[in-house]
């Protein structure tokens, strides 16, 4: 036979309450609610994102009053210069172009050229040196001085006629015949020495010319243009 556990008495222990229901809470006993602390870590990450934000907002904001204070400054400057170039006169402008042309050093001339005559034929020579225009020959008679400080050799290839339209016009080598004494072919004039000589162009008949034009061969310099009379 199996021997029966002894009793509370016979052990000593006191006596328990009786244990309640099973999964069910002591009366009296109030269960604690969790700690919500999903709210304040979403507080705070709110907090940082808008701290973020704010600083972003502020640099926007700062560069957009720069800008805006640059052009704005800008602005006036630029329309003082327009208003000035509109109130300047153009007399006055006129004047300051003169005045820094007469500052300008001028160069001495080194040669001299003017017209005696101009005639105008639809031949020129004698029958042995003479020549028929295939238009109209301008006859022109001038005087070359030498004012440079060194010996210049003239051609009358050098010379050229210009037309009212702009058209230049060489010499004609048929006519050059005609005046064995006159055309200088190459010429060599010293300094201080005038020479007088001719030069003929055959150009359509009637043309109107307008300027004698001479320019040195191997010369920088500008060619001394001189008026038809």
């Amino acid at each position: 036979m199996s021997t029966p556990p002894p009793s509370p008495e016979a052990t000593g222990n006191s006596t328990l309450p009786p244990a309640p229901g099973y999964g069910q809470p002591p009366q009296g006993y109030a269960p604690q609610q969790p700690k919500k602390k999903g709210r304040f870590v979403k507080f705070g990450l709110l907090g940082c994102g808008g701290l973020i934000a704010l600083v972003i907002l502020i640099v926007i904001v700062a560069v957009i009053a720069s800008s805006g204070s640059t052009s704005t400054d800008s602005a006036p400057a630029q329309d003082e210069v327009a208003a000035a170039a509109e109130d300047a006169p153009a007399g006055e402008a006129a004047a300051e172009d003169e005045a820094a042309e007469e500052e300008a050093p001028a160069e001495d001339a080194k040669y001299s050229l003017t017209i005696s005559s101009v005639e105008r034929a639809t031949e020129v020579g004698d029958e042995y040196f003479g020549s028929q225009a295939q238009g109209e020959y301008v006859v022109i008679k001038y005087s070359f001085s030498n004012t440079s400080g060194e010996s210049v050799d003239l051609s009358s290839s050098e010379m050229t006629l210009v037309g009212a339209n702009g058209t230049e016009y060489s010499e004609s080598s048929d006519a050059m015949m005609a005046f064995p004494d006159d055309y200088a072919v190459y010429e060599t004039v010293n300094p201080g020495n005038t020479y007088e000589g001719v030069v003929v162009y055959d150009v359509p008949a009637g043309t109107d010319v307008t300027t004698l034009s001479y320019q040195p061969m191997f010369s920088f310099d500008g060619p001394i243009e001189v008026a038809i009379p």
